[in-house]
């Protein structure tokens, strides 16, 4: 009788259960509007030394790789100073292998040695035949010619210093001219050229302005009262974009932003970066353009 009592409760408890597991895994997709097509990334590309424009192979609306090259400023002083400086590097490399002055100081030694052991065996077969001032030249000598050794590893021991220094001094010769470069910093399209070629640019000056156009950003306001912030983070979504005459696409992308500022309306901003596409060489997706956003939130039933 006691187990056919229990046997309702513990279904009751397992079923429970059960509804408990399925709210908390609940997801529902919703729909956040008014959200704005914007870039993610917009570059003003500086002049990294003053100097003249001598090459500038830009255009607008030009496609531009990470890293390409698209023009120069004058670089004639800094490719000679590079020479020159590269010259030196070799010169002092040469200098630092010769041990000329080493052998040559071994080689003084060894004939000292020798003199003042010939002095010294002359005076044990006929004492005082060489006076004692001559032997302490002779000594001296020796001595001399020790301390020239230990001088001319020195002298060559300092010249690997002297490569090491014109290798620093050829880096910045190298800076110097990939400083007269002008560089895309990024993978994108040139948005305007500012300067022309033999206009004189201070360092620092914008040249061009490249903007990123594979990804993008997109970015509204939600409302707390609908949405928590934790619901919204690092959630996957899907932007739907109407590109004009009747025509409309969706992009993949993720929220990477919602702002933990609350406005007093109980709006906060959220951000997220979607992938774009290309349909006949030109990118779809246009900053300036609406988009809604898809998304799966979890925690809440789908009738949300």
């Amino acid at each position: 009788m006691r187990l056919l009592i229990q046997l309702p409760l513990l279904l009751t408890l397992s079923c429970l259960l059960v509804v408990a597991s399925i709210a908390a895994d609940a997801h529902a997709e919703v729909e956040l509007g008014d959200f704005l097509v914007t870039l993610l990334e917009d570059i003003e590309v500086p002049a990294e030394a003053p100097g003249v424009v001598a090459a500038l192979e830009a255009r607008e609306g030009m496609s531009v790789t990470a890293d390409q090259v698209v023009g120069k400023l004058d670089d004639r002083q800094a490719r000679a100073n590079h020479k020159l400086t590269s010259i030196e590097l070799e010169s002092s490399k040469e200098q630092a292998k010769n041990d000329i002055a080493i052998r040559f100081a071994r080689e003084q030694l060894e004939n000292s040695e020798i003199d003042l052991e010939k002095a010294k065996a002359a005076n044990q077969k006929r004492p005082g035949v060489v006076p004692q001032s001559e032997i302490r030249k002779l000594q001296l000598a020796v001595v001399r010619a020790t301390l020239g050794i230990e001088q001319a590893a020195m002298d060559q021991k300092l010249l690997t210093y002297t490569v090491d220094g014109n290798e620093a001094k050829l880096a910045l010769a190298k800076e110097e001219v990939w400083r007269r470069q002008i560089r895309s910093p990024l993978e994108g399209i040139i948005l305007e050229v500012r300067r022309k070629k033999g206009e004189w640019v201070r360092d620092g000056d914008s040249v061009l302005r490249i903007v990123r156009m594979d990804r993008l950003r997109v970015e509204g306001f939600v409302n707390i009262n609908d949405f928590r912030r934790e619901q919204i983070a690092d959630q996957s979504i899907v932007a739907m974009v109407d590109l004009g005459g009747g025509r409309a696409a969706s992009f993949q992308g993720k929220i990477t932003f919602a702002s933990p500022l609350i406005g007093a309306g109980g709006d906060y901003r959220v951000r997220a970066e979607v992938a774009n596409q290309q349909e006949n060489g030109q990118w779809q997706l246009q900053p300036g353009q609406k988009a809604t956003l898809k998304i799966s939130i979890p925690g809440i039933a789908e009738t949300k």
